[in-house]
């Protein structure tokens, strides 16, 4: 059982607590065995080899309603990456400064 469901109260940092109705979005790396885990602004992530949660980033905001991103690892950068549904911003989560990072990804379009 990957999640302890659980009240808030009882929330510790050693692994993420999934509440009823509460948004997660997740991605999984193959190559390295880990699965990414965004649950209530914060970044998890789960190794499959050691069976170990480790809590990388914990946001303040995000750009939009969670409902309204995309999540997943990109598989060139190696980092959490959102973008928004449809045609729209991609933000990166840096992990080290608990932050997400708005990318350009723009390019000239020829007619």
């Amino acid at each position: 059982n990957l999640f302890n469901i659980q009240s808030a109260q009882a929330q510790d940092k050693d692994h993420p607590v999934l509440d009823a109705n509460t948004p997660l979005l997740a991605d999984i790396d193959t190559t390295n065995q880990e699965i990414y885990v965004f649950l209530k602004k914060q970044l998890w992530v789960y190794s499959l080899e050691t069976k170990t949660w480790t809590l990388q980033a914990e946001l303040d905001d995000l750009p939009e309603r969670l409902s309204e991103l995309e999540f997943g690892l990109n598989p060139f950068t190696h980092k959490p990456t959102f973008w928004s549904r449809g045609v729209g911003s991609v933000y990166e989560i840096d992990t080290t400064s608990n932050s997400l990072n708005r990318l350009d990804l723009s390019f000239p379009h020829k007619n």
